[in-house]
């Protein structure tokens, strides 16, 4: 059997989580179940991860890469967050 092809790109998506069960100053962890390969799934699995909190994400809660192999990872950080921003935004509209 042929193992399966590598992704040729994916992101890596860690969240800064918060708590009782976290060290003081929070404890990152791994939300995209590995890696996730579509802009889109970036962006869901944020939603999620942020479903409960009060306040406006930004680069203290989230980091995000894009990793193409044989090449540099690109901190795509700034552009997620924007981009969730703008879909709760955009959903929170829709529902009105």
């Amino acid at each position: 059997m042929k193992p399966a092809p590598y992704p040729e790109t994916f992101f890596i998506v860690h969240h800064r989580f918060q708590g009782s069960f976290c060290a003081p100053e929070g404890t990152w962890g791994d939300i995209g179940d590995g890696f996730v390969t579509s802009e889109d799934d970036v962006i869901e699995v944020m939603i999620d991860a942020w479903a409960d909190e009060p306040y406006e994400p930004d680069a203290t809660d989230f980091r995000v890469w894009q990793i193409v192999p044989g090449k540099p990872a690109e901190d795509c950080t700034a552009w997620a967050i924007r981009t969730m921003i703008e879909t709760i935004e955009e959903r929170a509209h829709d529902w009105d």
